[in-house]
Parts: structure tokens; sequence; C-alpha cells
């Protein structure tokens, strides 16, 4: 046997094979690395994770030994201050972030004095590039901060994360700063992800004192739609029927589907029977959303020269238009129509017992 038969017969390479071979050892080398990377990469999370955790309990067995102690008023606030040591400020406003939220009246008053000095270090934090940290600092000034710190929160309404700029007038209306009523809403066009009901009540619970910049809102046609859609439901909230006039004007006005859906729920709450021809004109839309509004609405306006209006509607293609009607009909006491509907072959003779049925 010669030297190169002594080989096995696996090492022997076919001239053929190589250039299929040499690309497959290099991406399997490859694949190899990118393993290893990923896998001290997660390594080196594990250890920083552990890190954060060790030193997190460290601190807070340092700072449990006080805290209620000071809530108590058994210790002067001075003496946990005196406990947080340089570079721990953000970790001590954690820490007592973690009692605010469930501590309210005088409790919170001695939390706000213990984070005090270190709300510098958080008003920083809003220079951060990551928009959670700056909501995090927008957090940690409403909750021991204001009013104080409004101005920062002004300021922060700016954010050029929709989120931030949310959470900062969040804290401005949370706290009833009616001054700032305007800025907030010039920004609320980016607040998309809000809820408009819960916007509205929020703004509504400012009282009075947001009655005309919420009017100014709703009647310049040159906001956008939502920002007028809101300040029509805050007016509503407020029972404000002053503006019942002016919306009904407007309703005459008025092409965008959306504004007008949004007055004639104004109207409803706030109108009156002279406000009625307006609204009347709306039943005959072309949009099913606003006829619905519109009966809705005269069901509450109305009086027994609508019920030939009403009667037609029970007709209408839309059954919730139709089922509005009927229970207009029925406040307004013509129970006649609906009974000598509810006794024929009608699409609507079932909709008709329903509401004869229904109690109230």
């Amino acid at each position: 046997m010669t030297a190169n038969n002594a080989w096995p017969a696996f090492l022997a390479l076919n001239p053929m094979e190589e250039p299929i071979l040499a690309p497959l050892n290099i991406m399997v080398l490859a694949l190899l690395i990118v393993t290893l990377v990923l896998a001290l990469f997660a390594i080196g999370l594990r250890l920083r994770n552990s890190r954060h955790t060790l030193l997190w309990q460290s601190l807070h067995a340092i700072w449990d030994r006080d805290i209620l102690a000071v809530l108590s008023e058994d210790l002067d606030p001075a003496h946990l201050n005196r406990l947080v040591e340089p570079g721990q400020e953000l970790n001590f406003l954690r820490y007592l972030a973690l009692y605010a939220y469930r501590l309210r009246g005088s409790d919170l008053e001695r939390l706000s004095t213990l984070a005090h000095p270190y709300l510098s270090h958080a008003a920083r934090q809003l220079e951060d590039s990551d928009p959670e940290v700056r909501a995090w600092a927008v957090n940690i000034l409403n909750l021991f901060g204001m009013p104080n710190q409004k101005h920062t929160l002004l300021a922060a309404l700016q954010d050029s994360s929709p989120t931030v700029a949310m959470f900062a007038a969040n804290a401005l209306l949370a706290h009833k700063l009616t001054d700032h009523l305007g800025s907030v809403m010039d920004q609320l066009h980016r607040f998309e992800k809000w809820n408009l009901n819960s916007l509205a009540s929020l703004l509504a619970s400012s009282g009075i004192h947001a009655i005309p910049i919420m009017e100014r809102i709703f009647l310049d046609p040159t906001r956008q739609t939502r920002t007028r859609v809101v300040a029509a439901d805050v007016l509503n909230r407020l029972n404000y029927y002053a503006v019942a006039d002016s919306a009904a004007l407007l309703l005459q006005q008025e092409t965008d589907t959306t504004m007008q859906i949004a007055i004639l729920r104004l109207l409803s709450g706030v109108g009156r029977e002279r406000h009625r021809a307006a609204v009347r004109e709306q039943c005959a839309s072309t949009s099913d959303s606003v006829r619905v509004n519109a009966m809705r609405t005269l069901r509450h306006l109305g009086n027994r020269d609508d019920c030939e209006l009403f009667r037609q509607a029970i007709t209408d293609s839309n059954p919730w238009v139709a089922r509005q009607a009927a229970w207009a009909l029925k406040s307004l006491g013509d129970t006649s129509s609906l009974q000598a509907l509810a006794l024929q072959q009608h699409p609507r003779a079932v909709m008709a017992r329903q509401v004869l049925a229904e109690i109230g």
C-alpha cells in the first residue's frame, strides 16, 4: 500500500467537489460564529440583569427599614435622604414610585418631600433618546413635582414622541391646570391612541373654566375634526346650553359626517325645541350614522308635530333609524301607530312589538 492509499477514503477529496465544499465550510463557520456571539450576548444580558436585581434588592433592604417610619411621621424624611448615595437618585425615585401609586393625601405629600431633592435628575431624563425613559420621567414629575413642575411638563407637550406628549397632557389635565388647556388641545391631534371618551371626561373635570376654550375650538373651522369633536363632547358634559344656537347654525353648514354626528350629539344634550328644524334636515341624510343620530336627537327635542316624520322613518332601510323612530313615537304617546304596525305582516312588525313591550 502506498502512502497515498493509506488515507481514509472519506478524506480523499474529489477535485470536482472542492468548489462546492469550500462555500459550505465557510457558511458553517459563519453560523458557528454568529451562534457564539448570540450566546455571549445572552450571557451578558443575564449577568447584567442579575447585577441589577442584586443592586435593587440591596437598595430595598436599606430603604425598607425606614420608609414606613417616615410615612408614619416617626422619622424625619431627611434621615432617609441621607441613605441615598450619589448615583442612586433615579433608583430612589423608582423606589418611591412603587409607594406613590398606592398612597394619597398627606402620605403622598411626604413621599414628594423625599423625592424633591432628586427631581432635577428625573427632569434631565427628558433629554434621553429613548421615549420610554422620557415618558418615565414625565410620570415621576407628575407624581412628585406638580404643580411646581408644570412648566417642564408643558415643554414636554412638544416632545417628538406622541406617547411622551400624551403623558404630559394627562398630567396637566389631572391637576386641573386650566391655564394650559389650550396648549393641551393644540396637541390633541397627535394623541390617536387616547380614548376620546376618557379624554373628554378628563377635560370636563376642569369644570366651567374649560368652557370658553372648548367653545372657541368647537366653532373654529380651521381646527382638526378630532379636536372639535372632543370639544363638543366636553361642552355637552358640562351642560353648556348657551352653545346650542351656534351648534344648530353650524349643523346646517357642516358637510363633514363626523362633525355632523358630534353636533347632533351635542344638541341632544343641550338643544331646545327651537333647534328641531336643523335636526330634521339631517334625518334625510344619505349617511346611516347621521340619520341614526339625527333621529335620536329629534327624539329628545321633538313634539307631536314630528310624529309623521317618525312614522315614515320606521320604514327606513337602517334598522337603528327605525328603532329610534319607534321609541320616539312611544315617548310622544303615539302607540296606536306602533300597535297597528305590530299587527301587520311588515318587516318592522317584530320591532314594533318589542318597543311596545319595553318598560319606560
